[in-house]
């Protein structure tokens, strides 16, 4: 009898869990679960609701042939994520963002991008607003007004004219399998409050490029009526976006985020504010040699938090540091007043988000083999390691009103599946639609003392190593 871990298409028939979030009131988990397709060539996604507290069991939300991902909720609890299922008219040509309402009923798309919905860049704790990325073509020009119109225009020229060409005019031109372009990465904001039903009656639609008063062509498809205006933030973004982070202020005024900088032989990337409502783009810190990431906004607006990192050079490993800084009335940063935390800790952050309160920082990093959580108080204080166990920590995410936190976790033995964490550092696994395996093997830890090489560092002030390693016990080692 063959099990998962020996036979290789049972192995990658397991389903896995790859996206979480939180609805608002902490009470349910959102999870993206991906499936072997019928074929075996692909997976498909769908999105399952499991209760926080550890209870019951999955509930399946989603079904489409093409699958959703993307998973993000609004401040009402509606579920936002992208598909590239039929909308209303049978339209399938590229995935738009779709909302499915917490109280009940099928979902709708809330976008009709001609290019398609990338991701959700985030949501606004505190209003209608939120932030996507869509990819749209350079010569659609830089008008917000006419921007989505343009675009759609030439790309109905280049379907009817069979162009499949892409003209690469800067670098880079491929990111691992993939060719990039001949569209570029915006970040878009949407109005959800505008969202309302189609009127029946009246087939009445906005063009964008009608009400500028600009001409595209007389073949620019309109963009429906009842679906909010996108407003682009990042005319004429280049390839600066390729790999945008950030968020939204809770009152959705302002975009704070981490955009890359052209420069030899690569980027470095730079932390930028963007007004949503005018769209004025204020760079907050760029340094050469520095990269400023993890742009995360706190639950009172009050304060912004990001990694600094210092560049790697030949003389020595680079360092990440944590930083902060008061966000004034106004919507600016005051960056006269940053100022680090957690300055003798010396882990690496790979995600940072604040905790219910504000009062501090949860940050996954690597060590020993492992990814805990840690939380890093704003005053100063000593860094607090909340998980003491053999997982790897990833997707934290913190409930709005209530802060329960909610992550998924990994190991050597086990796949990724959803958990709750306390703030004493109680873990509680939740219900999951993709149970663990049954592995045959496991890992542990071995350490011993032996004799230091002659002339090396260690040896230089002290006879002894210590040499840490992990292995495998068993017939088969999860990787």
């Amino acid at each position: 009898m063959t099990t998962a871990f020996s036979d290789l298409h049972q192995y990658t028939a397991l389903p896995r869990v790859d996206g979480i979030a939180i609805a608002p009131d902490g009470s349910r988990v959102l999870l993206t679960v991906s499936v072997l397709d019928e074929d075996g060539t692909g997976y498909r996604r769908s999105i399952w609701s499991v209760p926080a507290d550890g209870s019951g069991a999955p509930v399946r939300l989603t079904r489409s042939a093409k699958g959703e991902g993307g998973v993000a909720v609004t401040r009402d609890g509606d579920l936002l994520f992208v598909s590239g299922r039929p909308d209303e008219s049978g339209n399938d040509e590229a995935p738009q963002l779709w909302l499915l309402p917490a109280g009940g009923g099928e979902a709708r798309p809330v976008t009709a991008l001609p290019g398609g919905a990338g991701g959700v860049l985030g949501t606004a704790s505190g209003s209608d607003l939120v932030a996507i990325t869509a990819s749209l073509l350079p010569g659609a020009g830089t008008d917000r007004d006419t921007v989505i119109a343009a675009d759609a225009a030439l790309r109905k020229r280049r379907k009817d004219g069979g162009v499949a060409a892409i003209l690469h005019e800067s670098y880079p031109v491929r990111y691992w399998d993939h060719d990039l372009g001949p569209d570029e990465p915006h970040v878009l904001t949407l109005d959800l409050g505008d969202l309302r039903e189609p009127d029946l009656s009246d087939r009445a639609a906005r063009t964008p490029a009608t009400e500028a008063g600009a001409d595209v062509g007389a073949d620019a498809p309109s963009y429906p009526a009842h679906l909010p205006a996108p407003f682009d933030l990042t005319p004429a973004p280049g390839r600066t976006l390729d790999h945008v982070d950030g968020t939204l202020t809770p009152d959705g005024r302002m975009l704070v985020a981490s955009v890359a900088v052209p420069e030899a032989r690569g980027s470095r990337s730079a932390l930028v504010t963007i007004d949503v409502a005018t769209g004025a783009r204020t760079v907050v810190l760029d340094e050469p040699e520095v990269d400023h990431e993890l742009p995360r906004v706190s639950h009172d607006g009050r304060t912004v938090a990001w990694v600094r990192t210092q560049r790697s050079t030949p003389a020595g490993a680079h360092e990440q540091a944590v930083w902060t800084a008061p966000i004034r009335e106004d919507g600016s940063v005051d960056v006269d007043s940053a100022r680090r935390i957690a300055t003798e800790w010396d882990r690496w952050p790979t995600e940072l988000v604040f905790e219910h309160g504000d009062r501090a920082l949860l940050a996954t990093a690597d060590q020993d083999g492992r990814a805990p959580v840690f939380r890093l108080p704003l005053d100063g204080g000593a860094v607090e390691q909340l998980t003491h166990d053999d997982w790897a920590y990833s997707g934290l995410h913190v409930a709005d009103a209530t802060g329960e936190v909610v992550a998924l976790r990994a190991s050597w033995q086990a796949p990724l599946h959803p958990v709750r964490i306390d703030a004493d550092g109680t873990v509680t696994p939740l219900a999951t639609p993709a149970p663990l395996p049954e592995v045959p093997s496991r890992i542990e830890d071995v350490e011993t003392t032996a004799a230091a090489a002659p002339g090396s560092a260690a040896g230089s002030s002290s006879p002894t190593a210590t040499v840490r390693t992990r292995c495998c016990s068993g017939s088969t080692a999860v990787r």
